[in-house]
């Protein structure tokens, strides 16, 4: 896969989920919580926090310092309890700093990748960035940050919504 390529379905997706997004009212986006008690809202920084991660990975810096936890947390690799530290972090956070700060993040995430060359993709992202017992390559990284993390959180974002459809649009 080259560069092109993953930034057009980068774009692709990253459309599809401000699609649904821009559809919703503030209600439907701060209202509603699952059964983890997370907001439409708090799905949206969830996807700015990981978006920031892979820009500092990319950037050599460790994940869980990129992603705000702390290391003993990451270096349990139990996904659940690191994704509920992060929206421990951001729950109080207005939905106007959520939606400003998800814009921002994915701007920088965008111009990261577009000092990228293809030959960059199939590069290991290391241990030392990761803490992992495995190396990851860097176009892993960054689909499974963009790409497949969209469409992972953009049915449980329309879910919610829809929960809270009776609610006037504003």
């Amino acid at each position: 896969m080259t560069k092109e390529e993953v930034m057009r379905q980068i774009s692709t997706e990253w459309q599809n989920l401000q699609s649904v997004l821009q559809s919703l009212s503030e209600q439907q986006l701060s209202g509603p919580v699952d059964a983890a008690g997370w907001r439409a809202q708090d799905h949206i920084m969830h996807i700015a926090g990981w978006e920031r991660c892979l820009v500092g990975v990319l950037n050599g810096q460790p994940a869980h310092v990129a992603l705000g936890v702390d290391e003993a947390v990451w270096k349990s690799y139990n996904f659940d309890t690191i994704n509920n530290i992060t929206f421990l972090h951001n729950h109080s956070m207005p939905l106007a700093d959520v939606m400003a700060t998800a814009q921002t993040t994915h701007a920088q995430m965008l111009n990261r990748l577009e000092t990228l060359q293809d030959s960059d993709l199939s590069q290991p992202i290391t241990n030392a960035q990761i803490q992992a017992d495995h190396e990851d390559s860097t176009l892993n990284w960054i689909l499974g940050s963009t790409v497949f993390h969209y469409k992972e959180h953009l049915p449980w974002i329309a879910s919610l919504a829809a929960n809270n459809s009776n609610s006037p649009q504003e």
